[in-house]
C-alpha cells in the first residue's frame, strides 16, 4: 500500500510540475531588449496577454567590445633559436 500512494503521488507530481507547457490558447515570443531579454504572451491573433519573464541577456560585451581586436603578441622577442 505504501507503493502505491508513492507511485500516486509521483503521478501527481508529474502532471502538476513547475515547468512550462506548450499550449494552443497563447504564443510565448522572446524579444531583445537592450540589456535583457523579454518574454511576452501573445494570443493566436497575435495580441499582447502579459509579460511571462524578464531575464538579463548574460553576454554583457557590446558589439564594439565584441568586434574588437584582442591585441597581439611578437613570438620571436620571446623564443630566440
Amino acid at each position: 500500500m505504501h507503493k502505491r500512494s508513492k507511485e500516486s503521488t509521483y503521478e501527481n507530481l508529474k502532471n502538476e510540475g513547475t515547468g512550462r507547457e506548450e499550449s494552443e490558447e497563447y504564443i510565448e515570443k522572446v524579444y531583445p531588449f537592450d540589456k535583457y531579454e523579454i518574454t511576452v504572451r501573445l494570443s493566436p491573433t497575435n495580441e499582447f496577454i502579459g509579460i511571462v519573464e524578464v531575464k538579463v541577456n548574460k553576454d554583457f560585451l557590446s558589439y564594439k567590445q565584441k568586434s574588437t581586436s584582442k591585441g597581439s603578441h611578437d613570438v620571436e622577442k620571446y623564443y630566440r633559436e
